[in-house]
């Protein structure tokens, strides 16, 4: 696995989207290393404390800013944000039932998956639209 390095290019020119976007990053690259150290309960409960924390902040967050600059495709962004925060929830839960039972491979391929689905494919329509707005 490879440390990710930010993409000037997944920029939105939004201040806020890009540094919670930014931080899921980070988050990725953290929870890498976690995958190559002996496993850490409280190492990885600070890192879904920390994941839980952007999943409940910058959903909302980037919802009310689209909501509020007339996203044209604000409807579909919000269904996946909400796969987003279906698949969160599924690895919360397991993490909260049984941490011994969480496979970090399953939280790196939801984080993954998000960066791919948000991050990366996301920033084109968002960027125009929000460009048109300052």
């Amino acid at each position: 696995m490879s440390h990710l390095e930010w993409d000037k290019n997944w920029e939105t020119g939004h201040p806020l989207i890009d540094f919670d976007h930014r931080t899921l990053v980070e988050l990725a690259n953290r929870l890498r290393e976690l995958l190559h150290q002996a496993p850490d309960l409280s190492a990885i409960d600070h890192f879904m404390v920390r994941l839980s924390d952007l999943v409940h902040k910058h959903l909302p967050r980037e919802e009310e800013i689209l909501r509020l600059s007339n996203f044209p495709d604000l409807l579909e962004h919000m269904k996946e944000h909400q796969i987003i925060a279906d698949r969160f929830r599924h690895v919360s839960d397991i993490w909260h039932r049984d941490p011994d039972n969480l496979i970090l491979d399953h939280v790196l391929a939801f984080v993954d998956d998000w960066l791919e689905l948000h991050t990366r494919h996301e920033f084109g329509p968002l960027s125009e639209h929000l460009a048109t707005q300052t």
